[in-house]
């Protein structure tokens, strides 16, 4: 018998895209699913849409406001099947979203969870770009210790999760208000590994009233659940990868710095041994010395970046940050402009531009490489 898929849509104030989302559900060619819809709270006409829409396979609960997590984390504990996915009631699925997922979790039995790449669709269900992840990991250990440096999942709400790898310990902490799916998937990865399906099953709507648009305030929580694992934690993770012996230390290294620990952070790249130049480390060796104000030294890091790889966007938009702070507004923005010219989707040198334009001293330093599919914010 085919396994029973649970998907839960937590959804509040959701009346414009909430009925899409569930006829997407719906219209799955995998049908032995059950559909969860919490209802967090809503004060618009979401329960009657819900309500009319007729399907056996519906479940509807309406709780007090709680918050994304709290939603979430009672549709698991209303939810009754061997197999759990998720589906923000603005994102659609495609129709074979399930289907295609059930069969990636039978033939990779070690695997607890799938998860998958994502077309970015706009207010009128038009495509607007896809993101893929950019590196597909063989071990559970190399996911977990690369999630502390970044979220390395297209959208977290496309997983696929077999129910007996969640435990009260993996559900959904209430005391954050942003990035709750990177606190989860943390959790998950500590008991499970998942792996990836470069199919684009799901399609996640980008408009002004979305969650994580605060951008800044996700950038925060994710980076207060990183430090609350500890610095020893955090260097138990990494040591347990399978990345080579640099490699862990120049990752240390990056998470060090994303919590806010620069020195610890600087120390850890005395120990790189390197026998041959390398783009992320001169790039991370750049970004830290700048953090410190030390902006000469941060322009040779971002300077020999460039001697190695002169396609590198970033590397220009961060040596004109160093400019900028050494009095160089020319040379500034000529390196912004140059940043922009390789790639005119990335955001920081077009703001660092206006800065300029305006006698702005903000500048907008790129912190981490960036990423083959850019998220445009």
């Amino acid at each position: 018998m085919k396994p029973l898929v649970s998907v839960v849509i937590p959804v509040y104030n959701g009346e414009k895209y909430v009925a899409k989302a569930i006829k997407s559900v719906l219209n799955q060619t995998y049908t032995h699913l059950e559909l969860i819809i919490i209802d967090d709270g809503s004060q618009d006409r979401t329960s009657d849409i819900v309500s009319s829409i007729k399907d056996k396979r519906i479940k509807y609960y309406y709780q007090k406001n709680g918050g994304e997590a709290s939603a979430r984390n009672l549709g698991l504990r209303m939810s009754n099947s061997e197999l759990i996915a998720f589906l923000d009631a603005d994102d659609l699925y495609r129709q074979d979203k399930l289907e295609r997922q059930v069969q990636a979790l039978r033939e990779n039995a070690d695997c607890g969870f799938t998860y998958c790449s994502v077309d970015i669709i706009d207010a009128d269900d038009h495509k607007c770009y896809s993101i893929d992840a950019d590196v597909d990991f063989k071990h559970r250990q190399d996911m977990l210790a690369y999630l502390l440096y970044r979220q390395f999942m297209p959208a977290t709400a496309s997983m696929m999760i077999k129910r007996e790898c969640l435990n009260e310990d993996v559900y959904y902490s209430e005391q954050y208000t942003h990035a709750v799916d990177y606190f989860f998937s943390i959790r998950l990865l500590m008991n499970t590994k998942g792996c990836y399906q470069e199919d684009r099953l799901y399609q996640y709507r980008r408009h002004g009233e979305n969650l994580t648009n605060n951008h800044m305030k996700q950038k925060l929580c994710e980076n207060s659940i990183v430090r609350e694992l500890g610095v020893e934690r955090i260097a138990e993770i990494v040591n347990e990868s399978f990345f080579d012996k640099q490699e862990k230390v120049l990752l240390l290294s990056k998470i060090y710095y994303k919590v806010g620990l620069t020195e610890l952070s600087r120390n850890h790249l005395s120990n790189i041994h390197r026998d041959k130049w390398d783009f992320e480390f001169h790039f991370h060796a750049g970004v830290c010395a700048y953090s410190d104000g030390e902006y000469e030294e941060a322009a040779q890091y971002f300077k020999v970046a460039l001697l190695i790889d002169a396609q590198k966007p970033e590397a220009f938009n961060n040596l004109g940050c160093c400019k900028m702070k050494l009095g160089m507004v020319n040379e500034a923005t000529e390196r912004f402009k140059m940043a922009y010219d390789l790639n005119k989707d990335y955001i920081d040198p077009q703001q660092n531009l206006v800065s300029v334009s305006l006698n702005g001293q903000e500048m907008r330093l790129t912190e981490r490489v960036l990423r083959k599919s850019l998220t445009k914010y």
